[in-house]
């Protein structure tokens, strides 16, 4: 035929069997690949979503944290406006006892300075030879 002897028929179809099992072979080895990797990738996406899951919890954690944390901060800022109130009052108290503190300092020295010629008149007589 074509002018080729059996030798070359031979193998030439050796040859197209030696492809036709190594197709086969790597079929079979592409598909065992592709079932392990489904596998690892299915094992990968589980070990994610577990720490996924942890990660999830741990922020939720973190946020129950945090709103304690904000109570408290708001707690205080309650108190702190609170005790600036107080304050308030105690310094405008502390003025109104400054401001009768200095009245009565002057009403004192009002009444020294009427009584000191009574004062004066009663230690003249007092020092003067009785009769």
């Amino acid at each position: 035929m074509w002018g080729m002897d059996l030798d070359t028929w031979v193998s030439l179809a050796v040859l197209a069997s030696m492809f036709a099992a190594l197709y086969v072979a790597l079929r079979r080895e592409i598909g065992l690949l592709r079932t392990e990797l489904k596998d690892d990738i299915s094992s990968t996406c589980a070990e994610l979503k577990q720490d996924i899951a942890r990660v999830d919890e741990r922020v939720s954690k973190l946020d129950d944290k945090l709103s304690k944390v904000d109570q408290r901060v708001a707690s205080l800022d309650g108190r702190m406006l609170h005790l600036e109130d107080r304050l308030t009052r105690v310094e405008d108290q502390a003025v109104r006892v400054e401001d009768r503190m200095t009245r009565m300092d002057d009403r004192i020295f009002t009444l020294a300075v009427a009584l000191k010629p009574l004062i004066d008149d009663a230690q003249r007589l007092s020092a003067s030879p009785k009769l």
